[in-house]
């Protein structure tokens, strides 16, 4: 029973860990994006 727990923990945070580092790879990339759409941009 105890095992099973700590399994069904582990596979938790791992997921919850892959899910984080697909947020942030999708952050940087927006960022990466935004920060290109303003380079390409004229300055007024």
């Amino acid at each position: 029973m105890e095992m099973r727990f700590k399994q069904a923990l582990s596979a938790k945070s791992a997921k919850s860990q892959g899910f984080l580092k697909v947020v942030l790879k999708q952050r940087l990339l927006s960022r990466a994006m935004l920060s290109q759409t303003k380079n390409e941009e004229p300055t007024k």
